[in-house]
């Protein structure tokens, strides 16, 4: 992506174990990458609401991406519970 020209301001990776492929986009320059740690599952509908979440705030209040992570976090807090939220993290790039 460095080398193409094409600037990445974020990532989502909704899948179980998606830590590792998350570092990899980092690399690549990815200013920002949500994913799952490696050594966890995630439920479906805790993903499903946290994409919901975040990428109605993202393109509908413009916020930044820290912010519009965190408000999907603490949605999917009231839905699923500490634990599921928990499992979502937020790498930043350069």
């Amino acid at each position: 992506m460095a080398d193409s020209g094409i600037q990445l301001d974020f990532v989502v990776l909704g899948a179980c174990h998606s830590e590792t492929a998350a570092k990899i986009f980092l690399l690549a320059g990815a200013d920002h990458v949500i994913a799952i740690p490696h050594d966890e599952k995630i439920l479906d509908t805790a993903v499903l609401t946290f994409t919901q979440i975040f990428y109605q705030e993202v393109w509908k209040s413009r916020s930044k991406i820290c912010k519009c992570f965190n408000i999907a976090r603490e949605n999917v807090r009231s839905k699923h519970g500490d634990s599921e939220a928990g499992k979502f993290l937020l790498f930043l790039g350069k």
